[in-house]
C-alpha cells in the first residue's frame, strides 16, 4: 500500500480512454480505469480532497467530493494472509478503506453500481462478501458480530441501488414519456 502523499497529481483520461485514471506518483505513474467518464472524474476528485492539506468538510449532499458518510467504522479486511483492520467508510456511491481512521492511507476504493458488485451476507455470519461480476475480485469484511455484519450488508445494498453520485435519492424518477 501507497500513502496518499506519494501522488503528485491525478488527471482524467488519457490517449486511449476518457474514463482512465493516470495517477502520478513520486516514482513513476499508474493508470487505471473505470467504469465510466463520471466514475472517472469521481475518483480524480475524490483523491485530490484526499492528498489535500485543507480538511474537507462533511455535508449531506453530493455536489462536491467526498459526500458525507452514511457509515463509519472499523471492519476486518480477510484474506488468505492476515486480516487486518480497516477503517470502512460508506458513501452514496462509494466503499472506502483506509489502513488507520486518520484516512491517510486508503487500501480499497469500490464504486457501488447495480450490476458490477453483490454483497452477500447469511445469517448469523460476522462476515460481508462484496463480489465484483465482472471479474474474479472479492473481497471479504468481516464485522464485531453478526448484527453489524447485516448493517453493513444492508448499507452497501442500499448504496448499490441508489440513484448515483450526483442525484438526489429522495427525488422520485420520472414517468417514461408517453407512447407516440
Amino acid at each position: 500500500a501507497r500513502s496518499l502523499s506519494a501522488i503528485r497529481e491525478v488527471r482524467v483520461g488519457d490517449a486511449t480512454s476518457a474514463s482512465a485514471v493516470r495517477i502520478s506518483l513520486a516514482s513513476g505513474s499508474l493508470v487505471l480505469l473505470s467504469r465510466s467518464a463520471a466514475d472517472a472524474n469521481s475518483i480524480c476528485e475524490l483523491l485530490r480532497v484526499l492528498r489535500s492539506t485543507v480538511p474537507p468538510t462533511l455535508r449531506t449532499n453530493d455536489e462536491a467530493m467526498p459526500p458525507a458518510p452514511r457509515m463509519s467504522g472499523w471492519l476486518r479486511l480477510k484474506n488468505a494472509k492476515r486480516s487486518p483492520f480497516v477503517y470502512a467508510l460508506l458513501g452514496r456511491s462509494k466503499l472506502l478503506l483506509f489502513a488507520d481512521a486518520t484516512c491517510d492511507s486508503l487500501r480499497t476504493l469500490l464504486t457501488l453500481e447495480a450490476g458490477s458488485l453483490s454483497v452477500e451476507h447469511a445469517l448469523d455470519s460476522e462476515e460481508v462478501d462484496l463480489q465484483m461480476r465482472a471479474t474474479a475480485f472479492k473481497l471479504t469484511l468481516v464485522a464485531a458480530s453478526a448484527f453489524v455484519a447485516e448493517q453493513w450488508a444492508e448499507a452497501i445494498t442500499e448504496g448499490i441501488s441508489s440513484k448515483g453520485l450526483f442525484l438526489d435519492p429522495s427525488a422520485q424518477t420520472p414517468p417514461p414519456p408517453p407512447a407516440a
